[in-house]
C-alpha cells in the first residue's frame, strides 16, 4: 500500500507514514469534507467549482504569461484554461509522464513542467507539443525561475539551473544526502532559500553555487513565501507556519489564526498573503502574516494543494480531490464579506 502510495504522491507529502496514509484516502473522498452544504448568503465571499475534467489532485497552479492558466495533475497530466479557470481542457500533447508534480514560466513564456518518473517538459513560445529536456527520467519535485531568469529544478540531492530557457542545465550539488529541495524562494542578486525533506532550509547567496544549513533544521519545509516587508515565511505540512524578520538568522511561529498546514503561499499585488492548507483549507492575512481569516465558504474539499490568481487577480484552488476553485471576488479587495 506505502509503496502503491509513493508511486502517486508527491514527494512533498512524504514527512510520515501514517500522514501521508491519511492524505491519500482523502484524495479520494467523492464526498465533501466541509461540514456545511447550505449555500452562503447573497454577497458573501464563496468558491465556485469550475468546469473540468475528472482528474486526480491537483498538484499545482500556474498563470501564463498570456494569462493561460495551467494545472498539474497527480495522474492525469496538464489541464490548460484560456477563460480565466471558468473551463478546463487536457493539454497533454508529448508529455509521457501522466504525474505532474511541479509548473514554471519564465520571462519569454516558456512552460516547465516536472513529472515523477520522466523528468523535465518545456512547451516553448510558438510551439503546441511539450519537449522533453535534458533532465529526462528523473524525478523533478520543484521548480522556480529567479529574478535574473534563471530556471531552477530539483531532484534527488541535486538543483539543476539554466541559464538560456531550458536548453542546457548545470549541475548544482546542495551537499544533501537523498533530500530533495522542495520548494524555492528568490530574491535579488542571487539569493536563495530552499525548502528541503527532512533538512529545513539551506540558503545560497552565488545563485546556487554553493549551500549553506540554515537555523531551522531536521524538519521537512513544504512552503516558502515573503510578504511586503521581504519577511520570509515557510510552512510545514502539520507544525503549522513560521516567520523572519531576520532574513534567516531566527523564526517565530505563525499565529493569530493560522493552522496547522501549510502547503504553499501566493501574494497578490496588494500584497495580501494566502495559504493553501491540507485540512485547512485557505487562510488570508491583510497584515504582512500577524493575522489570518479563514476563506472556506463553498469549499467542498479542505485538502487545498495548489494556489495561483488570474489576470484579476481572482483565486484559484486546486484540491486533492482534483477539482479547481475559483473566487467570487477578487483576491484585491480588503474587506471580502464572510471571512473568518
Amino acid at each position: 500500500m506505502v509503496q502503491l502510495f509513493l508511486q502517486r504522491k508527491t514527494f512533498k507529502l512524504l514527512i510520515s507514514i501514517f500522514t501521508l496514509l491519511n492524505l491519500l484516502s482523502c484524495s479520494q473522498r467523492n464526498e465533501p469534507t466541509t461540514p456545511d452544504d447550505q449555500p452562503p448568503p447573497s454577497g458573501t465571499f464563496t468558491w465556485i467549482n469550475a468546469q473540468k475534467p475528472p482528474t486526480a489532485a491537483i498538484n499545482s497552479l500556474m498563470k501564463s504569461q498570456i494569462d493561460y492558466l495551467f494545472a498539474a495533475t497527480n495522474g492525469d497530466g496538464i489541464l490548460r484554461s484560456t477563460d480565466a479557470g471558468e473551463n478546463w481542457e487536457f493539454y497533454n500533447n508529448g508529455i509521457s509522464d501522466s504525474i505532474i508534480q511541479c509548473l514554471a514560466c519564465d520571462s519569454t513564456g516558456n512552460i516547465f513542467a516536472g513529472t515523477l518518473h520522466q523528468g523535465l517538459f518545456v512547451k516553448r513560445v510558438g510551439r503546441t507539443a511539450w519537449l522533453q529536456t535534458d533532465l529526462s527520467g528523473k524525478t523533478i519535485h520543484s521548480l522556480g525561475v529567479n529574478p535574473e531568469g534563471i530556471i531552477f529544478a530539483s531532484s534527488a540531492d541535486t538543483v539543476y539551473r539554466s541559464s538560456d530557457s531550458g536548453q542546457t542545465w548545470e549541475s548544482l550539488s546542495t551537499n544533501l544526502i537523498d533530500r530533495p529541495v522542495i520548494c524555492f524562494l528568490f530574491f535579488p542578486g542571487g539569493h536563495i532559500f530552499a525548502g528541503t525533506y527532512a533538512r529545513g532550509i539551506i540558503y545560497s547567496n552565488d545563485t546556487g553555487l554553493s549551500w549553506s544549513p540554515n537555523i531551522i533544521s531536521q524538519i521537512t519545509i513544504i512552503s516558502l513565501g515573503s510578504n511586503a516587508i521581504n519577511d520570509i515565511l515557510a510552512g510545514t505540512l502539520t507544525q503549522g507556519g513560521l516567520i523572519s524578520e531576520d532574513n534567516g538568522l531566527s523564526w517565530n511561529n505563525l499565529q493569530n489564526g493560522f493552522g496547522e498546514s501549510a502547503y504553499q503561499f501566493i501574494t497578490n499585488s496588494q500584497d495580501f498573503i494566502f495559504c493553501a492548507g491540507i485540512g485547512d483549507g485557505i487562510r488570508r492575512s491583510i497584515d504582512n502574516g500577524q493575522s489570518w481569516g479563514k476563506i472556506n465558504a463553498n469549499l467542498r474539499d479542505l485538502y487545498v494543494y495548489s494556489l495561483a490568481l488570474d489576470h484579476e487577480e481572482y483565486l484559484l484552488a486546486g484540491t486533492a480531490t482534483g477539482q479547481i476553485y475559483k473566487s467570487n471576488y477578487t483576491s484585491r479587495q480588503r474587506e471580502l464579506p464572510g471571512i473568518d
